[in-house]
């Protein structure tokens, strides 16, 4: 099998002790769980400020060979918000401010940016990636990361601006915080993990946008209490279980800890159809 693979490959692994647990635990392993590390594509979240030109690049529809529509981001402006943002000719675009639209109509997405204001977030990826994520039956959303925070890791910045922003929100981060989390369309908008090793049950993965991100959840949080119940010598399951039981509201006494913390050329593509352009308006500058 690794030799019909060609020149790349993607594994999952786990380490010994690990996997005892789980078998010991019946829970699965499942690729959604893993750590990403030197993964070849990833969904980026771009944020961008509108100047008095708009964003400075076209949203187009546009259909593959395979016949697969997608909105296409295109044109990028020199020195327009989107090319100030990172964003790339021919990236697929994802999500609107956290919210899919790639089941949207053209003209339902203009709607959404423009309604946006002046500020806005895009969830965009390479078509090499979208196919990569798809043959591994995975969300390329479960792996995204923010090209502002990549940008600013490769820049190089002073060793005390490095040191003290940092310092100043982990001590912050580190107390103990009470989060109202109302439940949402998607749920509370985050997954649960425990501790392999022994009791505990932190936030594992967070939906953007979701319930438990408006609420001041962050990745990596340690569940210590749920609606005043502690929770802190629970298993997983008891904890899953007090949350279903809270209804549309659950009050969460949490806690960061950075040990918990889990880490997210394309094919070219063939316009649609000149008379379906103009029938759905597949082609606007934003």
């Amino acid at each position: 099998m690794i030799k019909k693979c060609g020149n790349h490959i993607t594994i999952l692994v786990i380490d010994a002790e690990s996997e005892k647990n789980y078998l010991r635990q019946r829970r699965p392993i499942l690729p959604a769980m893993a750590v990403p590390h030197n993964l070849p594509h990833r969904a980026r979240r771009l944020h961008l400020v509108s100047e008095a030109g708009g964003y400075g690049f076209l949203l187009r529809l546009e259909k593959a060979t395979s016949g697969r529509k997608s909105h296409v981001l295109r044109a990028m402006e020199s020195g327009s918000p989107a090319e100030k943002a990172g964003m790339k000719d021919g990236e697929l675009l994802l999500e609107v401010n956290g919210e899919a639209v790639e089941s949207l109509k053209h003209g339902e997405i203009v709607d959404r940016v423009r309604q946006s204001g002046e500020q806005i977030s895009l969830t965009t990826i390479t078509l090499m990636g979208l196919e990569f994520y798809t043959q591994l039956g995975l969300s390329p959303l479960l792996f995204c990361e923010d090209a502002a925070v990549e940008r600013e890791k490769e820049s190089s910045v002073s060793a005390s601006a490095a040191e003290q922003a940092p310092q100043k929100e982990m001590d912050d981060s580190c107390k103990p915080r009470h989060c109202s989390v109302q439940k949402g369309p998607l749920g509370f908008g985050f997954n649960l993990d425990s501790v392999p090793q022994g009791p505990g049950t932190f936030i594992s993965q967070m939906a953007f946008g979701g319930s438990g991100q408006r609420a001041g959840l962050c990745v990596g949080d340690v569940v210590m209490e749920v609606d005043g119940q502690n929770v802190e010598d629970k298993s997983l399951e008891d904890v899953i279980m007090l949350v279903k039981e809270g209804g549309d509201f659950i009050y969460l006494l949490v806690m960061y800890k950075t040990n918990m913390r889990r880490e997210q050329t394309d094919t070219p593509t063939r316009d649609i159809p000149d008379s379906e352009e103009e029938e759905d308006n597949e082609i606007s500058c934003l």
